[in-house]
């Protein structure tokens, strides 16, 4: 009787080593899987950032060639993207393409509006490179 107990017991502790490898197993490919999927999801706001790259200059070539409502149009589309992305450099560049356009076309108060988002941004900027070269600011 002993003996059989002592089977059951063998048989129920190889049962439970074999779930542990296998569950350890699907844990190991389910870590892989995540793996691979967080590094697909960095890699959206790269591409997300060089299609607004890719917009940004699609807007200058339209409006080197007088171009201009396709111009506003990229432009547009840009600054949604760096937008989204809380890409403040890129932001500002395609408010300052804006703005410019705006009163080259003759839409001042557009051309005004879009001017003063884009300094807004390029002083937050500067203020934030001056604290990051000044020596006396700790960051936190």
């Amino acid at each position: 009787m002993a003996m059989k107990f002592l089977k059951l017991g063998l048989t129920g502790l190889m049962a439970l080593v074999i779930m542990l490898v296998i569950g350890n197993l699907q844990y190991s490919q389910n870590s892989n899987y995540l793996i691979t999927n967080s590094t697909a999801f960095a890699q959206i706001p790269t591409e997300r950032k060089a299609a607004a790259d890719r917009l940004l200059q699609q807007g200058m070539q339209e409006s080197l060639s007088s171009q201009f409502q396709a111009a506003l149009k990229s432009w547009q589309q840009a600054l949604s993207i760096y937008r989204e992305l809380k890409d403040r450099k890129g932001e500002g560049d395609a408010l300052r393409n804006l703005a410019t356009t705006y009163f080259q076309v003759g839409d001042y108060d557009k051309g005004f509006e879009y001017q003063q988002q884009a300094l807004t941004i390029e002083r937050e900027i500067k203020k934030q490179e001056d604290e990051g070269n000044d020596p006396s600011v700790i960051p936190k």
